[in-house]
């Protein structure tokens, strides 16, 4: 539909063509001097309507009413032709760029692998920090509280651990950061969170757009970076939180379920 034209106006015809020229969807109206809006649906023209005096409708979606829609437009390249005045303008629209498509949605999905394996380890880190606050609030009790079980060792052992993650994260992750709070964006450097996951908004940039050369330029480096992350995560997990829990089995202590190896694209 368009708008901006008054009963003033000057007749125009908009007409929409597919690749070989053929007329997909027009419509007539009238524009009035400065600028005008027209909206096409990305649907081609609806069926002849029915005209029978009382009994017309108004066309539609095969001539049953409700405008003048037709079936929904396959992906392509289109052209809009403007005439008015006797005159007759031409501009693409919609274009289809199948190259472009590829490489957005390639870039996309990568992008979504290695931020759900940034996410897994950020949450797995925290799952793990979790239980370690638990063991030592267990073994290590309040001093009134003569009865409950104690264990210097494991205690110890589970510090030097959470200290190990809570690195780990913060190197990541910065929990001092308010989320959607301009002022903790410009007080804080970016974390290598925050860089991910704005890489991978703008690899998507707009619809059927490649995503942009400097972009393309970060993503070696930036999974790079995320890979050096996940080794050290997986060997915390094969070698510091299985000795831990290797230590708290021999002494009957509660151990850490720390989960499975992280790797891009599991």
């Amino acid at each position: 539909g368009g708008r901006g034209a008054g009963p003033g106006g000057k007749p125009v015809m908009l007409t929409i063509l597919d690749a070989k020229g053929d007329t997909v969807y027009s419509q007539a109206g009238k524009a009035e001097k400065g600028i005008n809006r027209w909206n096409w649906n990305l649907r081609s023209k609806g069926a002849t309507p029915l005209r029978l005096g009382e009994e017309s409708e108004r066309g539609g979606f095969f001539g049953r009413g409700g405008g003048a829609n037709g079936p929904a437009v396959l992906p392509g390249t289109y052209t809009v032709v403007l005439a008015v005045q006797g005159k007759s303008f031409r501009q693409p629209v919609l274009p289809w760029d199948s190259a472009a498509a590829q490489a957005q949605y390639d870039a996309g999905m990568q992008m979504q692998q290695e931020v759900s394996a940034l996410n897994e380890m950020l949450n797995g880190i925290h799952r793990i920090r979790t239980q370690i606050a638990g063991i030592r609030q267990t073994l290590r009790p309040e001093e009134e509280d003569a009865t409950a079980p104690s264990d210097t060792a494991v205690v110890n052992a589970a510090g030097k651990l959470d200290r190990k993650f809570k690195v780990l994260f913060d190197s990541m992750y910065n929990t001092e950061v308010q989320r959607g709070v301009i002022q903790d964006d410009i007080h804080y450097l970016t974390s290598f969170a925050d860089k991910l996951r704005s890489l991978g908004y703008a690899v998507q940039g707009g619809y059927d757009q490649a995503p942009r050369q400097p972009v393309l330029d970060e993503l070696p480096g930036m999974r790079k970076q995320l890979q050096a992350y996940l080794d050290q995560y997986n060997a915390l997990l094969e070698d510091d939180l299985a000795k831990f829990n290797q230590l708290a089995t021999d002494r009957h202590a509660p151990v850490i379920v720390g989960g499975k190896k992280i790797t891009i694209g599991s």
